[in-house]
């Protein structure tokens, strides 16, 4: 069946079909509410781009893409280059799509599929307005490090991996383990408070400091820090949300004479190579991420080559790995 035109578009918006054109091309010389409507028509229509229409009639692409917010920090750029890899090593072309607000996306989305992109690694979930669509055009979909109640994905238990790196400490003897970077309620908080619990012990939460980070992640660990010392909070251990936040944090530290290990055990999450050969290493966190982009695009792939269903889901949760290094050291 014929999908609907940019006139079809037009007529059910009440706008010129050259307007519908500039909305799609991403002119700036049409209102902000025009334009999101206009989008909005699209996804309930099932429009895609005609530059797509040659290329879905002929011969099937064999092109992936990811979708994933715009991100420099070492971590997730290994994130990017084990998904392109996976994606080759399985026989297929790799597409990155990148958004800086979540807003982006559903375009985004639309416009892949237009270049005849037949399926889609989506960063912590799928936009519900977008299920129908992506199901319309036969788009597989596959959600990476997320939970979503419709697609597949691959999920990383960071609330276990915490619970051990804090049990580790607790069971040393240390009592007073500033948590940094999330609260009780998050994942890692709930890791935080579950290692506790574990041995009988409650969390102090005036132990638990979160305020918003930006991207500047080694310096919100390095401010939040001074800012609990300022504030005459003692603690006897450290768990980050990441190894940028800790090696922050090691700094502010360091500059008032605290030493890590000796003063204050310090853990991070992630793994990045910096953290390997600082001085002292840190304890971090490992995150699998080779495991998980091979997982993520074999779920895909798997829609798309028949090995599975495509919409059926099926959630695969991966393991973390605590690495002891120097800045947790007892000895």
């Amino acid at each position: 069946m014929k999908g609907p035109s940019v006139v079809d578009i037009a007529r059910y918006c009440g706008v010129s079909p050259s307007t519908v054109s500039r909305a799609l091309h991403g002119r700036g010389d049409i209102k902000a509410a025009t334009r999101e409507r206009i989008l909005a028509a699209c996804q309930e229509l099932g429009y895609i781009p005609n530059r797509a229409a040659t290329r879905l009639r002929g011969a099937a692409s064999r092109t992936i893409a990811g979708v994933m917010p715009d991100n420099d920090n070492e971590l997730f750029v290994d994130k990017l280059f084990h998904l392109r890899q996976a994606a080759v090593k399985a026989g297929w072309h790799w597409q990155l799509l990148t958004w800086h607000e979540i807003s982006e996306v559903p375009e985004l989305m639309m416009n892949a599929i237009g270049e005849g992109v037949r399926g889609l690694v989506v960063f912590n979930r799928v936009p519900a307005t977008l299920r129908l669509f992506l199901q319309r055009h036969g788009c597989a979909c596959v959600i990476y490090d997320g939970k979503d109640a419709f697609w597949p994905g691959v999920f990383l238990d960071r609330e276990a991996g915490v619970c051990e790196a804090v049990e580790y400490l607790l069971t040393h003897g240390l009592r007073r383990i500033l948590l940094l970077g999330a609260d009780l309620d998050s994942v890692r908080g709930r890791g935080y408070r579950r290692a506790h619990e574990k041995l009988g012990l409650a969390p102090d939460k005036a132990l638990v400091r979160f305020t918003p980070f930006g991207r500047d992640l080694y310096s919100y660990g390095y401010q939040e820090i001074r800012n609990v010392l300022a504030d005459g909070l003692r603690f006897d251990g450290l768990c980050c949300v990441n190894d940028a936040c800790a090696i922050g944090a090691i700094r502010a530290l360091y500059e008032v004479g605290i030493r890590v290990p000796e003063d204050v055990r310090v853990v991070g999450f992630d793994d990045i190579r910096a953290g390997r050969y600082l001085v002292p290493s840190l304890s971090t966190v490992a995150q699998p991420v080779e495991e998980m982009a091979r997982t993520a695009i074999d779920l895909l792939t798997g829609q798309l080559e028949g090995r599975q269903p495509s919409g059926s889901r099926r959630e695969v949760t991966l393991q973390t790995r605590f690495i002891v290094r120097e800045t947790t050291r007892f000895s």
